[in-house]
Parts: structure tokens; C-alpha cells; sequence
């Protein structure tokens, strides 16, 4: 007899396994409220970043209150001020910024803005920075950066560079020009015995007139 053995059956061999992860169909429609979503969620970050109004959750992460280049104590020494002016000899005066701050509050205050924290810091380089903190908003800072120059008609005047409420950018016309322009109302009268202007500078903590 044919002796039949039996023969084992061929293992079936199962295909792996696929793993599809869901990834959404985007369509144009889903794109455009994408980025509006996205646009939005930049538009209260940036408002957040002011300071001016608080933003649940995401101010907590975004702003971080910012601080002047250094305090200026603000003096009583407008008079010692004017006194040094008429008096000039060498044709340079110092004028330090715990000065500048004092002009400048005596300015905000017969405007009554509203405004505290007034200080005037002037550090080397060319540049003072004008900051003051909005009570009504959070006591949100601002810093105007100027620089002192000598216009065409060899007087004091100051440009502008830099506008930042809290920690974002602004454009100058907002706040920066005002700002300006009062310093500068607070200086000219008492500028108004000096010769032509040389030169004008700053160190840190005075602004230099030549």
C-alpha cells in the first residue's frame, strides 16, 4: 500500500497591520478660518503685549511689565537750573535728566493727563527716553525713545525713534510727537538766553548743550 503522510498546511501569513492616523482633509474653506483663528489669537496676544488691557490666560503668559533704562529722581532745582543758564561762561551746560524729569512732570501736571511715573532718563548714545505709566490702564508703561538735536536754526529740538506701549511698537504720531512737544515747550523758554548751538549730546544721566 502508498503510505500517504500527511502534509503540514501552509502557514497563512496576515499582512501588517496599517496604522492611519487621522489627518483632516483641508479644504479652502477650512484654510481661510485657519488663519482667521490664527489671526485673531496674534490680534490678543499683541493687545495683550500693551499692557493696556488684561487678556484672561493669555496676558499671564505674554506680558511682561516692562521698566525705564533707570529712575531719574525728580528735584526741586528748575531755579538753580535757570540761575545756571543766565550765568553761562563756558558755553556748555549739563542738564541732568533728574532736571528733565522735573520739567516734564511740572508739563503733564497743568495738562492733567492723568499720567504718573514721569521719568526723563538719558543715557549715552544720543538718546533720552521719556516714560510714564497709565493709572486708568493697569498702570500700562510707556516709553517714547528722542533724540536730542540741533535744528537748522542752531536751537534744541528732538526726533522721535521709538513709540513702545508695554512691549510693542506704536507708530510715533500716537504718542511720540506730543510727548515731544512738551518736553520741548518745558525747555524753550528757558533756552531762549543761550548762544547758537554748537553741538548737543547726551551722557549718561545729562543732556549736554555746546
Amino acid at each position: 500500500m502508498t503510505r500517504i503522510e500527511a502534509v503540514p498546511p501552509t502557514p497563512v501569513v496576515k499582512p501588517p497591520r496599517r496604522f492611519h492616523l487621522p489627518v483632516p482633509r483641508f479644504s479652502l474653506g477650512r484654510l481661510i478660518k485657519l488663519g482667521i483663528v490664527v489671526f485673531l489669537v496674534w490680534v490678543l496676544v499683541l493687545i495683550a503685549k500693551t499692557g493696556l488691557w488684561q487678556i484672561p490666560f493669555i496676558s499671564q503668559f505674554a506680558y511682561h511689565r516692562p521698566s525705564p533704562i533707570h529712575i531719574a529722581s525728580p528735584t526741586t532745582a528748575t531755579a538753580t537750573l535757570t540761575e545756571r543758564l543766565a550765568n553761562i561762561t563756558n558755553h556748555e551746560v549739563d542738564i541732568p535728566d533728574s532736571e528733565l524729569t522735573t520739567l516734564a512732570s511740572a508739563g503733564v501736571s497743568t495738562l492733567h493727563l492723568g499720567v504718573t511715573e514721569i521719568n526723563v532718563a538719558a543715557i549715552s548714545g544720543d538718546e533720552l527716553e521719556f516714560s510714564f505709566a497709565i493709572p486708568q490702564r493697569h498702570n500700562a508703561l510707556v516709553r517714547i525713545t528722542l533724540q536730542p538735536v540741533r535744528s537748522a536754526d542752531n536751537h534744541l529740538t528732538f526726533n522721535v525713534s521709538r513709540t513702545r506701549i508695554g512691549e510693542v511698537t506704536v507708530p510715533s504720531w500716537v504718542i511720540g510727537e506730543p510727548t515731544r512737544l512738551l518736553l520741548l515747550s518745558q525747555l524753550t523758554p528757558l533756552l531762549r538766553s543761550l548762544p547758537a548751538l554748537r553741538d548737543v549730546r547726551t551722557t549718561d544721566f545729562a543732556l549736554v548743550l555746546l
